[in-house]
């Protein structure tokens, strides 16, 4: 899905409507933030591997992304 399609989309939906994600272990969590950030693409050795990965902090490689993702990304809360 690209932004135009996620903009549509939103567009048929109540203006006031809350926005979550799915939580990992079930139930919801309420988005937080919206940003931009480069990836790029890895090869997925299973269901459970993810498809990009970003900038790595500890690496000293150069890192060169493939595109710039927008992201959909909930707060980290412990309480």
């Amino acid at each position: 899905m690209n932004v135009s399609e996620l903009i549509k989309i939103l567009g048929r939906l109540p203006a006031d409507g809350r926005v979550v994600l799915p939580h990992f272990y079930g139930g919801f969590c309420d988005l937080s933030s919206v940003h931009p950030e480069p990836v790029r693409r890895v090869p997925a050795m299973s269901m459970a591997d993810a498809r990009y990965e970003g900038r790595d902090p500890l690496s000293d490689e150069p890192f060169v992304p493939d595109e710039i993702v927008i992201v959909l990304d909930v707060q980290n809360t412990t309480s």
